[in-house]
């Protein structure tokens, strides 16, 4: 996207103001889907957009839950992640839905250098660090919380199912014809001790996938390196589109880290000549209910002083790169409010 400095955080206002509507008009899809479906979905990504496994499932806006950090690394002794974490956990149980939490990691099968910058390009790494984040949360929640480790190929958009046993299932090979049961029988010897209705979504979600790698095979025959322009912070915002935003969520506890990580992606996007001389810093803070609105406020206030501070500190020639747009997200809507 070529905007100017002054028309881009106007285009991530009219993405937003899109992405609402569509929320919205999707509200009965959403029901009819969690009628069909007794699992409460979520994951762990990376802040890198490449990652959108609701686009690439086929799964209705709103179904599945992330939680974004640098290279996806998370770890529950991070008090904000875990309380996030349980705070999910607990809505599933309320809902008497079965929870799933999907760990993932992404890689470039055209070349690793657009892999995950997180791991260094790793992708070795990568899948050792997912892998020890996913036994660590199938040892604390045992029972409650079911952890799935998945690869996503971001050439292709297939995801690579990986079984505590070290089995793997590239779905990127899975016969296009293939049905729902063949994946629920692999499911059933991958995950053992698993409930059958976690399976069974389980195998929805990921024949979803194998339709739409099927439906979209025409692709540019190089992958994408790093284009973003905006910087953002805050959760709820899977709606910022691929190669546009990298994205932090709010329980990072090395959250002033992590902005400069990201800052040094996009500055690296702005010398390599692979975007124009402008950029935004977005920061949305979510809320639910309206009493907790000014509460969201003064956070999304607190966060951009921190975010602008590291920005500057680190990166003095982007004082004047990052056009700043501070706001609030109704949940009940998906809507961003500037403040």
């Amino acid at each position: 996207m070529q905007s100017s400095q002054l028309e881009l955080p106007q285009e991530i206002l009219r993405i937003n103001q899109e992405q609402s509507r569509k929320f919205m008009e999707l509200a009965t899809v959403r029901s009819a889907y969690r009628e069909s479906h007794s699992t409460e979905f979520a994951l762990t990504k990376c802040m890198d957009g490449r990652v959108d496994v609701t686009l690439i499932t086929g799964t209705p806006i709103g179904i599945i839950t992330a939680f974004r950090s640098v290279g996806g690394i998370h770890n529950l002794e991070w008090k904000k992640f875990r309380r996030c974490l349980e705070n999910w956990l607990n809505h599933a149980k309320a809902k008497k839905r079965s929870a799933v939490l999907i760990v993932t990691y992404h890689w470039s099968r055209g070349a690793l250098q657009f892999g995950c910058k997180g791991f260094n390009y790793n992708l070795q790494a990568a899948v050792d660090g997912m892998s020890r984040f996913r036994r660590q949360v199938e040892s604390h929640y045992r029972g409650e919380i079911w952890p799935v480790m998945v690869g996503l190929e971001t050439d292709t958009n297939s995801l690579i199912v990986h079984s505590p046993k070290g089995e793997i299932l590239d779905l990127g090979l899975v016969y296009p014809d293939t049905g729902k049961s063949f994946l629920e029988e692999k499911l059933h010897s991958m995950f053992v001790g698993f409930p059958e209705s976690v399976l069974k979504d389980l195998a929805s979600l990921f024949l979803g996938n194998v339709q739409y790698i099927n439906n979209n095979k025409v692709k540019s025959s190089e992958p994408l390196d790093h284009q973003e322009q905006v910087l953002a912070i805050g959760d709820y915002v899977e709606w910022l589109p691929f190669g546009f935003a990298l994205k932090l969520g709010l329980h990072d506890p090395v959250l002033k880290q992590s902005i400069v990580v990201a800052a040094s992606i996009i500055h690296d996007n702005l010398l390599s000549g692979r975007i124009p001389n402008n950029g935004a810093l977005f920061i949305s803070v979510p809320y639910w209910q309206p009493n907790q609105r000014q509460a969201a406020i003064t956070q999304s206030n607190s966060l951009f002083q921190i975010a602008n501070k590291s920005i500057r500190e680190n990166y003095p020639d982007m004082r004047n790169f990052f056009n700043p747009l501070v706001g609030v997200m109704d949940l009940s809507t998906n809507g961003f409010e500037k403040i």
